[in-house]
């Protein structure tokens, strides 16, 4: 999982009123090289959520050298920053560890990079990945650790 995604998700079990953000812990994390492009990185900066972005980066480690805020036109020139920023949004992947809901403690394994697991093996809980300020909002529905997605 990307951090990206990451930036997205939120939780929607039942009764969470503000399931956002997930706290993410790691145990297995990759860097996989990909092309670089500062218009796209530029697009998706006014649809992230920049503090948890930042704050999600240092404690992986990841963060340094991430501006600790937006600019007022929430768009960088500097190439070097993007470059950075570029690296933290989709070059980093969490290959295993787990996601937290902030209101109820409840546990989604993340397992292979992509899946993510119900631990409590219940279809009453649904991830969302919710795009801000895009219509579409697609959800992911949990599943035990042995459906694939």
């Amino acid at each position: 999982m990307k951090l990206l995604t990451h930036n997205m998700m939120t939780s929607h079990c039942k009764g969470v009123v503000n399931g956002f953000p997930l706290k993410l812990s790691s145990s297995e994390v990759d860097v996989k090289e990909i092309e670089f492009n500062p218009d796209f990185i530029n697009r998706m900066l006014a649809r992230l959520e920049w503090t948890v972005l930042v704050q999600t980066a240092n404690q992986l480690g990841v963060g340094e050298g991430l501006p600790e805020m937006l600019p007022e036109s929430q768009q960088f020139e500097d190439e070097e920053i993007l470059k950075k920023i570029h690296h933290v949004l989709l070059e980093i992947e969490i290959l295993e560890g787990e996601l937290e809901c902030p209101e109820t403690g409840r546990k989604f394994p993340i397992s292979k990079g992509s899946q993510i697991c119900d631990s409590t093996k219940t279809n009453d809980l649904v991830l969302h990945c919710c795009i801000r300020q895009i219509l579409i909002v697609p959800k992911i529905r949990l599943q035990s650790a042995n459906t694939d997605f």
